[in-house]
């Protein structure tokens, strides 16, 4: 960062300025795109106040009467000035970057990765693992880009490496969040919700999928903009059209999912009405949810038992809301930051990131450490064999069914027969 009150340009660069300014002033000459006009306008802003830095330097060097030195004094910070106003121009963040919540999130991200890795490999839950490593992965990277950026604002590779991975990462942790809820479908039987376990991935991943390529098709028009010194509004509204998407996608998740909490809880016993005391028992696990929750379990489907009497277990609506509403919080977030453009207040009050972006999905993060799959249902191998039982014991019950429906058929097709015999 240039300082205005200690400007000071080593003179052995007269001859590199000199050259730049002969350079630029001739292509300025010749240029007519937007791009190169500003590139070389910004070439000989910077050698002009660069070489007037050290003229005015060289003057108060030797000068004695003071009406020199007060005029050297007023053309050098005149120069600072200039080079301190170029110097915001090509600031990719449009604010100078703070070291401290920058590398602290790049420590706690770190963190999240090395513990989210491990826990997969240990678990073996390989799916869900996947996903909040890369997702993870993602955040670390991008709060390090900004960390290294500190002081180096200018430089455009750390500033799209953070922008990039820090936008995608919450649709990797979004589809680990799906996953959970697709299962916890499973572990209750179906009923309880109007999609089957399956289309959870299906369809919200699509979703986040959609508004990803959305986000980086406006990414791409606003960075060209950017090199070409175009208007990037085009491009701009484009990424608030992917986040909005989003948005309404997370909004349907939400919906799909109360919808299942409230079957869950209030469709499968006749016994249990509802009201929010009883659903605040049930959501929190209190001690009126957990005198409950036997009477519920008897309508759920057999043979998933020990995996629901699992301490853990009833905390994972609990776990999934919470998750989800933060990461929800960040993308409102996101939305009302590039509605405001890119020189916006929020988007240059780097506080809103670290309080409405980095600390939301660190706490999702930090949640299904608490809540991983492992710790909610127990060792993947197990689940897997209970699921193979319980799918078996389905299948044959559902074929038992099917064959007492067939007998049936047949002998009201006989006895039809006998009456029309006679």
């Amino acid at each position: 960062m240039i300082s205005v009150n200690s400007t000071s340009i080593n003179p052995t660069h007269v001859t590199g300025l000199l050259h730049t300014l002969s350079s630029a002033s001739s292509i300025l000459a010749t240029a007519h795109k937007n791009g190169p006009v500003y590139t070389y306008s910004q070439y000989l802003r910077g050698a002009s106040a660069s070489l007037n830095a050290i003229s005015a330097e060289s003057v108060l060097a030797t000068a004695t009467a003071s009406s020199a030195k007060a005029s050297a004094s007023a053309a050098l910070r005149s120069a600072a000035l200039d080079l301190a106003g170029l110097e915001w121009e090509q600031n990719q963040y449009t604010e100078w970057l703070t070291l401290w919540p920058n590398a602290l999130f790049t420590g706690v991200f770190g963190f999240l990765l090395v513990f989210h890795f491990g826990l997969t490999i240990f678990s073996r839950y390989w799916y869900f693992g996947t996903t909040f490593v890369i997702g993870t992965g993602l955040c670390f990277g991008g709060y390090l880009a900004r960390s290294l950026s500190v002081n180096h604002e200018s430089e455009q590779n750390p500033f799209l490496v953070q922008i990039i991975v820090l936008t995608i990462a919450p649709a990797f942790l979004m589809a680990g969040v799906y996953y959970i809820l697709g299962k916890m479908l499973v572990l209750h039987g179906p009923g309880y919700s109007t999609l089957r376990p399956k289309w959870f991935s299906y369809i919200f991943v699509s979703c986040d999928l959609i508004s990803l390529i959305v986000q980086a098709v406006g990414g791409a028009m606003a960075a060209d903009a950017v090199s070409q010194a175009d208007d990037t509004a085009p491009g701009t509204h484009v990424m608030v059209a992917g986040i909005a998407f989003q948005v309404v996608s997370m909004s349907f998740f939400l919906l799909v999912f109360f919808e299942f909490v409230f079957k869950l809880y209030f469709r499968c016993s006749p016994d249990i009405r509802f009201s929010f005391g009883t659903l605040i028992g049930l959501f929190f696990d209190t001690k009126r949810g957990r005198q409950l929750r036997p009477e519920l379990d008897a309508h759920y489907i057999r043979g998933f038992e020990s995996v629901r009497q699992r301490q853990a277990f009833s905390y994972v609506p609990l776990a999934v809301f919470a998750s989800t509403v933060c990461i929800y919080i960040r993308c409102i977030y996101r939305l009302v930051e590039l509605a405001g453009g890119w020189r916006g207040y929020v988007i240059t009050h780097e506080a809103f990131l670290m309080s409405l972006d980095a600390l939301q999905v660190a706490f999702s993060c930090f949640i299904f450490i608490l809540f991983h799959p492992y710790v909610m249902w127990g060792p993947r191998s197990q689940l897997h064999a209970l699921q193979k039982e319980v799918s078996e014991s389905e299948k044959y019950k559902e074929e038992a069914v099917n064959g007492d429906l067939e007998e049936g058929d047949g002998v009201e097709s006989t006895i039809s027969g006998g009456s029309s015999w006679h």
